[in-house]
């Protein structure tokens, strides 16, 4: 099966909009492929959409959001099918009222090889979070995450993104956000790096290093803070990069996305 076009910079069309509950307090470890295409999924769905419905995505699109060689004698369809597999596999999310359930993302995958088709739908714990949002929500156009290649760098990003409105980045709004460490290694899901300059380096550094090479509209520093002599907030200072830096990072982007 051949690739024709360039339709991943189609994503530029496409938005994924979550609660901010889910953003802030869901817990869920996915690597870097699974996330992108949960967030693909979730760009397909439409205001009017049956919550039920069942949404169908072309296998050769998945492949180049996924960065899969689809010319690569059929490896990307058994990985595909063990990214699925982990996304229809229960596991035990803490949602926003502090309860935890047995959730996946998808209640049912479908694959149908010979129309290069995938069918997903989503659990019914997980709707909520996804449809007819009127306030509380995060916005944000699918390519701002697909050049990310760290999976932290993609929760990171939602997680700071969730507290701004889009009319405050388009006006350059700067805001500080302050997590204690347990709360981001409880976000992220962290069971490694227990000591923080093992957290700093691995996880924080390079997620926002991603961030500020590709985000258009959001440009990370952050402060440590100490109790003591232990570090156990950390301060992210949120602000609107220039015109001529976000230019330069859409060209980034442009550059990824149209390898892919």
């Amino acid at each position: 099966m051949a690739v024709h076009g360039n339709k991943v910079n189609a994503g530029r069309d496409y938005f994924v909009c979550k609660s901010n509950e889910i953003i802030q307090k869901g817990r869920y470890n996915l690597s870097t492929t699974q996330q992108k295409i949960i967030l693909y999924a979730i760009s397909k769905l439409r205001k009017n959409d049956d919550p039920d419905k069942l949404y169908e995505i072309s296998i050769e699109e998945l492949c180049r959001i996924c960065g899969f060689d689809i010319d690569s004698g059929g490896v990307y369809y058994s990985k595909i099918k063990q990214d699925m597999r982990k996304l229809t596999t229960p596991v035990w999310v803490q949602f926003p009222d502090n309860s935890e359930w047995t959730v996946s993302w998808f209640s049912s995958v479908g694959i149908v090889p010979l129309s290069g088709t995938v069918y997903v739908r989503f659990h019914e714990k997980v709707r909520d979070h996804l449809f007819d949002l009127q306030e509380r929500y995060t916005q944000y156009h699918l390519s701002e995450v697909l050049v990310f290649k760290n999976k932290y760098a993609i929760r990171l990003f939602e997680i700071l993104r969730s507290h701004f409105t889009q009319d405050e980045l388009n006006n350059g709004v700067e805001k500080e956000v302050v997590l204690s460490v347990e709360q981001l290694r409880n976000q992220l899901c962290l069971t490694a790096y227990s000591a923080f300059g093992e957290l700093e380096r691995n996880v924080i550094k390079k997620a926002i290093d991603e961030i500020n090479q590709y985000a258009e509209q959001m440009n990370i520093s952050y402060e440590k803070i100490k109790s003591g002599a232990k570090i156990d907030k950390i301060r992210f200072i949120i602000t609107s990069p220039d015109f001529s830096e976000r230019m330069n990072r859409y060209q980034n982007g442009k550059r990824v996305l149209s390898r892919k």
